[in-house]
């Protein structure tokens, strides 16, 4: 009688904590059921002001006459308005009409003005892609034969510039004057060695990549200068990298170019052409550092996010600011990402003007999931995780309690009655949760479904659970 009376005790302790549990869980999901749904985020009004900016631009343009100008406003050059009516014009050219009218302004079917200085500017204060010209361009004069294959020739060629907006009228200038952006074999070295932590060789990356069994064929070598990245991944592992550059103070397009390389014009601000989910890999040169606005830095890493197949990486070589922003601010902006982190390495910038600043280096390796969940698909897997985990403990707690009635009614031992309405109110507050979470897990699986109505039936027969409760809570 003793051993009886401890066993039921001991039972209705559990009941008391599954109980708890229950309505515990079942207060939690009455709650917050379902994630709240998004509010909407109002338009700035500067930003609608911008909008309408815009649109009354491309109305000038589309409607101006260029033969009869207003007094004191320069005639709308006609192939602008052509083009107004043909293909977009981006957003921030309205905002330099006197350069986008120079730009436009041409003879058609004639040669183009010389106007890369003009073109640069438009294009770095966000004027990209600019507007197409009817027009032949200036190249220069000798033939595409005499370029070398070698993306490491002994010396890059002249004839493939044109120099006359440079100050300086050869390559083997531009080594004297600007090393760090000229010299090769220098270039070169520094992506072969390792010679600290924030030094990571192409051998070492390709060999990394291939212990996980990525595939390395396709990449974009943002703010790359000469090539040398693209060359290198070309000749040793004959990976295809563009490379987006642009012609500040010197012809780094036509140097790319000239080694046999894709060089891209288009400036940090600018959306990657390439398509969605294209690319194996991503590397941010040393033009990608804290001098970029913030903003900006946002948004080229979600469009590098877009452009990366699953797996795909993304290399920060030697990415510079000042350690506390680092921390603080470029830190979890890169953690936004949920990137797997192959390589995180930080170290002091020891150049005078690191140390005046407290700056510091940052060379991340880091790897995009090969899928990711919505919120949504998160939210309902979190819930269905929980609510296995709590049927699990259900389930154990309402077996043994059955086979103790049994044991109860087999020994002709004597049972509280309230037991009977305790057990009954378990099983009212087990189908409510069933009720209200079955979007989120299928209750009505087969093997729960059988192992539930058993238990009901078990303490129907006994006569420890009333007959209408099988009809209320058992699943067919």
């Amino acid at each position: 009688m003793g051993f009886t009376m401890g066993l039921n005790l001991i039972l209705l302790l559990a009941m008391v904590a599954t109980n708890i549990l229950s309505l515990y869980h079942l207060s939690t999901t009455v709650q917050s059921p379902k994630p709240p749904p998004p509010v909407a985020i109002p338009i700035p009004g500067h930003l609608i002001r911008h909008l309408n900016d815009i649109r009354a631009a491309i109305n000038h343009l589309t409607r101006h006459s260029p033969s009869t100008p207003s007094s004191g406003t320069p005639a709308v050059p006609r192939d602008l308005i052509l083009h107004s009516q043909i293909g977009p014009i981006a957003s921030s050219c309205h905002h330099h009409p006197d350069l986008l009218h120079r730009y436009m302004n041409y003879t058609p079917f004639s040669t183009c003005p010389y106007d890369p200085d003009l073109q640069e500017t438009l294009i770095l204060n966000g004027c990209h892609p600019l507007p197409r010209r009817r027009c032949f361009s200036k190249t220069p004069s000798k033939p595409t034969s005499s370029l070398p294959l070698n993306p490491f020739p002994t010396a890059l060629p002249d004839f493939s510039v044109i120099w006359n907006r440079y100050s300086c009228k050869s390559f083997a200038c531009l080594l004297q004057n600007n090393p760090i952006g000229f010299d090769l074999n220098a270039q070169r070295s520094s992506l072969l060695k390792y010679a600290s932590e924030l030094d990571l060789p192409v051998n070492r990356f390709m060999q990394l990549a291939k212990s996980a069994n990525s595939v390395i064929r396709l990449g974009i070598d943002i703010g790359g200068g000469t090539g040398t990245f693209a060359a290198l991944m070309k000749i040793f592992y004959n990976v295809t990298m563009l490379t987006t550059t642009m012609n500040v103070n010197a012809p780094y397009n036509e140097a790319v170019a000239a080694r046999g390389l894709v060089p891209l014009h288009v400036p940090l601000q600018q959306r990657l052409p390439v398509s969605d989910g294209t690319m194996d890999l991503v590397r941010c040169g040393r033009a990608v550092n804290r001098w970029i606005p913030l903003p900006v830095m946002e948004f080229m890493l979600y469009d590098v996010d877009r452009v990366l197949r699953g797996g795909g990486y993304l290399w920060v070589d030697r990415f510079f600011s000042k350690a506390v922003d680092l921390e603080k601010v470029y830190e979890p902006l890169i953690g936004k990402l949920g990137y797997k982190r192959v390589k995180w390495a930080v170290a002091n910038k020891t150049d005078p003007s690191g140390l005046k600043n407290g700056e510091v280096y940052l060379t991340a390796v880091l790897q995009k999931p090969v899928s990711r969940l919505s919120f949504d698909e998160a939210y309902s897997y979190s819930i269905k995780a929980e609510i296995r985990a709590y049927g699990a403990c259900f389930h154990i707690s309402t077996i043994a309690l059955a086979f103790a009635y049994a044991y109860a009614y087999v020994s002709d031992s004597s049972v509280p009655p309230f037991l009977h309405e305790f057990w009954g109110f378990v099983a009212i507050t087990i189908r409510v949760e069933v009720l209200i979470c079955e979007e989120a897990f299928d209750y009505k699986s087969t093997h729960f479904r059988c192992l539930h109505n058993a238990v009901l039936c078990i303490l129907s027969d006994v006569g420890f659970a009333k007959p209408e409760w099988y009809l209320a809570f058992s699943y067919r």
